[in-house]
């Protein structure tokens, strides 16, 4: 099994400071209700969903490729 992870902007603390992260996290709450359709990929992400959602898929015993964006990393994180 294959599973690629595509998240958005990742959101949570961080042990560096980088100016342009930053600044987009600070946007992230404006820009994240513009992006519809196929853009809704790029949205913001808690880091820490990312992290649980990857742990369910570590659990899963389906083979083949998948790639996982932001809306079922979130879905995956709640289960």
């Amino acid at each position: 099994r294959l599973d690629i992870i595509q998240p958005g902007l990742l959101k949570g603390p961080r042990q560096e400071f980088r100016v342009g992260e930053q600044i987009g996290i600070w946007l992230a709450p404006v820009f994240d209700h513009l992006l519809r359709g196929n853009m809704r990929k790029l949205r913001s992400i808690q880091g820490a969903d990312v992290a649980r959602g990857m742990a369910v898929l570590a659990e899963t015993d389906e083979s083949g490729v998948f790639i996982h964006h932001n809306d079922t990393l979130q879905k995956l994180a709640r289960q």
